[in-house]
């Protein structure tokens, strides 16, 4: 199978760009290559294997016993691409949320998408739909460029009001979700006290998926470059440096979760956070929360 898109780069990034793409895989093994190609004639090239799975299959009392979930998506940047907002942003909340969505079958869904650095809730759904994806993504990427007012900026507590807020509207609802996923990048914090949430209404189970950056043996940062990907072009031979840890992946170490405001707030409402930084360690985050949603429901809902 061949797939082929062309990228029109902006003037500012002649030089590098980050590029996504999304295509679906029926279960095996596969073996992937990517091949770009310049108007210079000028190629890169890189492959590797991947082993696509059939999902686990849900069981009929996990599907009967949860109602309803709720997943609040934190649009701020998860990663940043040559001092830009990165495209790859979309993709992983997007994809994330398509994944959850596949993995925790529910009756409905709620999709709220906020924006916890400027205290904006720019998208819900009550009955997320998979056609709303779109929809979701653009107002993830809506984030990119935005500002912050800087009111919130002289008053540093009205981001934990904010998310007290988000949170008070999902426990009141006539309507309440069964599990509650927060997703989004470690970010800043600020205490919420106790008693800003409210002590009546549901209590769902909460977890929150936070994007890490990877960790290395030996620092956080990898070391300075010290290999290339290299390629013998109709034009020449081009190479792209690559960190030492591209080919030793044994450096890699688990991810840690960062405290910040919303994993304080889930840690008090007697939630998890889990970070995550690879796909194989958001399939085991979604292990985790189908396994503590069918237990949930279990007890909750007798």
């Amino acid at each position: 199978m061949f797939m082929a898109s062309r990228t029109v780069l902006p003037p500012a990034l002649q030089e590098q760009e980050v590029v996504t793409a999304r295509f679906p895989l029926s279960p095996g093994t596969w073996r992937i290559d990517a091949l770009a190609i310049d108007d210079d004639g000028k190629t890169c090239h890189a492959n590797w294997r991947a082993e696509v799975r059939d999902a686990a299959p849900v069981s009929a009392n996990a599907q009967q016993k949860l109602r309803r979930i709720a997943f609040f998506v934190d649009s701020g940047p998860i990663y940043w691409a040559f001092g830009q907002f990165s495209p790859l942003n979309v993709e992983t909340l997007t994809g994330s949320l398509s994944a959850l969505l596949r993995s925790l079958p529910a009756e409905s869904a709620r999709v709220v998408v906020f924006n916890l650095d400027r205290e904006k809730e720019s998208f819900r759904s009550e009955r997320f739909q998979p056609a709303e994806l779109d929809q979701a993504a653009r107002a993830i990427k809506g984030a990119e460029g935005g500002t912050v007012d800087y009111a919130n900026l002289r008053r540093p507590q009205s981001a934990s009001e904010f998310l007290a807020g988000l949170i008070n509207r999902e426990l009141r609802e006539t309507d309440p979700s069964d599990v509650l996923v927060f997703m989004g990048a470690a970010g800043q914090r600020f205490r919420v006290p106790r008693q800003t949430i409210a002590a009546d209404g549901s209590r769902p189970l909460f977890f929150y998926i936070q994007y890490a950056a990877p960790r290395y043996a030996g620092g956080s940062v990898p070391a300075a470059p010290t290999g290339q990907i290299c390629n013998d072009g109709d034009t020449g031979r081009s190479c792209v440096v690559a960190p030492r840890h591209a080919f030793n992946p044994r450096l890699r170490l688990a991810p840690a979760a960062v405290r910040d405001t919303i994993s304080d707030v889930v840690a008090m409402l007697g939630g998890q956070t889990i970070a995550v930084s690879t796909p194989i360690e958001f399939a085991k985050a979604l292990a985790r929360i189908a396994d503590g949603a069918t237990r949930h429901a279990k007890v909750s809902k007798p």
